[in-house]
């Protein structure tokens, strides 16, 4: 059974990292396991949801200033960057709230986020179905994805990518969390950026698809039949 927590944002968040670190190998991982929508962010409902099912109880209001203790004052999300900078500080003495410019529009995507809508749209562009993108990406016919061959695919696809971008990019559709993707994995993944994304590009992700993404070739003329 959950209980309410009546405590200051730092001890919300000291709890939260002690049991991440000890729960976890790595920060990706940890991050992973907040980010309950797998979108690359966590909100104040992802919080909620997690400390919940470690048997706490936050008020919306706790919630939201874990996230404003992340990621500053006026938060509505915590980035990769945002939870590293506090995490890395775990069984120390926590830095103090980052501070934040007014955003002045619409959130934009995630670079990864972005990587990720580019690379769909590419994919699309160069093959004619689901099938055909995953084979055109798995060159060795393992049935799975590595990290090495989604970096290729990315290359051939024209987009450029750190590895660490080349890794988040993964994390999103690797849901067994196993180095590896799945054909079922990576359908889930497309299907899911599908409705994450459709109809909500802002002309920065515009930009960046017209950018990136490679016209189909016009086909061949065809030879004249004998008669």
């Amino acid at each position: 059974m959950a209980f309410f927590v009546t405590a200051s944002a730092d001890s919300h968040v000291e709890m939260l990292l002690g049991k991440l670190e000890a729960k976890f190998a790595t920060k990706l991982k940890a991050f992973r396991f907040l980010d309950e929508s797998n979108n690359g962010y966590v909100t104040a409902e992802d919080f909620g949801v997690r400390y919940r099912r470690m048997g706490f109880e936050l008020s919306p209001a706790d919630a939201q200033r874990v996230v404003e203790r992340f990621a500053g004052d006026g938060a509505a999300r915590v980035s990769f960057v945002d939870f590293t900078r506090l995490y890395d500080h775990a069984g120390m003495t926590l830095p103090p709230p980052p501070e934040r410019e007014a955003e002045t529009g619409p959130v934009a995507l995630s670079d990864v986020e972005k990587l990720d809508v580019a690379f769909g749209a590419a994919l699309a562009a160069r093959a004619g179905t689901l099938r055909e993108a995953f084979l055109s990406i798995d060159q060795n016919r393992s049935g799975f994805l590595s990290a090495a061959e989604m970096a290729e695919a990315l290359a051939r696809c024209g987009l450029a990518a750190t590895p660490e971008q080349t890794e988040a990019l993964c994390a999103l559709y690797d849901l067994n969390d196993n180095s590896k993707i799945s054909y079922a994995e990576f359908a889930a993944r497309v299907s899911k950026r599908t409705r994450q994304y459709g109809g909500h590009l802002d002309r920065q992700q515009d930009d960046l698809l017209t950018a990136k993404t490679p016209a189909k070739p016009a086909p061949p003329p065809r030879a004249p039949r004998p008669f």
